[in-house]
């Protein structure tokens, strides 16, 4: 998996993906901003258009993961290209989920279970790689060989995949509040946990890239996102829900995601910077 974050052309797609995304989040605060008695139909329109950005940003992640696992087949490395093809089956539902919701008029269950499955993949994905990094640390460590150990990291982000997946599969309603608490809350434990095994493989020396405390920021914000979400639902949700507490809860949710897609975008782009100039310094070191 590790080769769609040092592959360019992946790493590309990944900033487009943001982009879109990031506009489709734009066309989102719009829709809540007009969000008004006499502009609903309005809002409506800008809201029904952020579905199909978002939905066409995932599209452009499952070409980047598909770009990598490309790479991979032409090189002749079947087994990381199985392992980064079973990524892009998982970012093909997440991809398919938006499209659900993008074409539904109001908020689909279907939706959130397909894009929670896509979920549950990676998170299979990092548990195999956490089974397999944790006996290769027993084989070595009986061969009297020292090897850092790296399952329980990937245990760690397995772990919280899927609580993510599981808070992905609840579909907030704004007039149950307890559906939306729930789904923000466990949602935000699943992304902290990941900004936990990232920090600590960073603190252990393991990602030395720039982007890595720059990604960190990003989940951060993401992680924010949910529990204002969660926050929000709380406040705001209900059978006694009005239009401008809806309009003012969920723009700041929105505005809070914007932030966390613009940070992980440029993640990614520090990331391309870096596969472009790695080459040329090796080129000059010969």
């Amino acid at each position: 998996m590790e080769h769609i974050t040092t592959s360019r052309t992946a790493m590309a797609l990944v900033v487009v993906a943001a982009f879109i995304y990031g506009l489709g989040i734009v066309f989102a605060i719009g829709g809540y901003a007009a969000l008004t008695p006499t502009t609903f139909g309005t809002a409506l329109g800008l809201l029904h258009a952020a579905g199909w950005l978002r939905a066409v940003g995932w599209a452009a992640a499952l070409a980047a993961v598909c770009a990598a696992g490309w790479e991979l087949l032409r090189r002749g490395t079947w087994a990381s290209a199985s392992e980064v093809g079973a990524g892009a089956l998982g970012t093909l539902l997440i991809a398919i989920g938006m499209l659900i919701n993008a074409t539904s008029a109001e908020s689909n269950p279907a939706s959130s279970v397909v894009s929670a499955v896509g979920v549950g993949v990676w998170a299979l994905l990092a548990l195999s790689r956490a089974a397999r990094r944790s006996l290769a640390g027993q084989e070595s460590a009986s061969e009297g060989i020292a090897v850092p150990r790296e399952g329980m990291l990937w245990l760690l982000a397995a772990v919280g995949l899927f609580i993510l997946a599981i808070g992905s599969s609840l579909t907030p309603d704004f007039i149950s509040k307890g559906t939306g608490v729930a789904a923000g809350a466990v949602e935000a434990v699943g992304v902290a946990i990941l900004f936990g095994a990232l920090a600590a493989a960073r603190a252990q020396g393991r990602l030395p890239s720039r982007a890595t405390p720059v990604t960190l920021a990003g989940l951060a914000s993401l992680a924010a996102a949910f529990a204002a979400a969660a926050g929000v639902s709380g406040a705001v949700f209900g059978p006694n829900a009005t239009l401008a507490g809806l309009r003012t809860g969920v723009l700041i949710v929105v505005v809070i995601e914007m932030g966390a897609v613009v940070v992980l975008g440029l993640a990614a782009w520090m990331r391309v910077r870096e596969a472009v100039t790695l080459p040329r310094i090796a080129v000059s070191l010969r």
